[in-house]
């Protein structure tokens, strides 16, 4: 007799992230000099979210408005690109192929 747990479907299902990336950003990476003028814990969260190609322009106001989730952000990012398949984990995806509404609502 089969476990009932293998007949539930998946909370995640590779169909329910079907989203195209793209092998480059459209938005450029921040140049140094904007980096250096950049709030600390603003400038690491950018660069984490561009370490996990999230496609983002520096001065985007929704960094702002995830700083105070920055770690929970980071690990759903993570989580989401994990169930990608195959090589669209690599690709750049932005905030909304990322599934980050609920962190952007006021």
């Amino acid at each position: 007799m089969a476990k009932e747990s293998h007949l539930r479907p998946n909370f995640v299902t590779p169909e329910s992230y079907s989203v195209k990336g793209l092998s480059q950003p459209l938005h450029p990476l921040a140049l140094n000099e904007t980096l250096k003028n950049m709030d600390l814990n603003y400038r690491r969260f950018y660069q984490a979210l561009r370490q996990q190609r999230v496609d983002i322009d520096c001065d985007d106001q929704r960094i702002q408005q995830m700083l105070k989730y920055q770690k929970r952000i980071l690990q759903h990012i993570v989580y989401i690109k994990q169930n990608f398949a195959g090589h669209e984990r690599y690709q750049w995806h932005t905030l909304e192929q990322l599934q980050m509404e609920n962190y952007l609502k006021k």
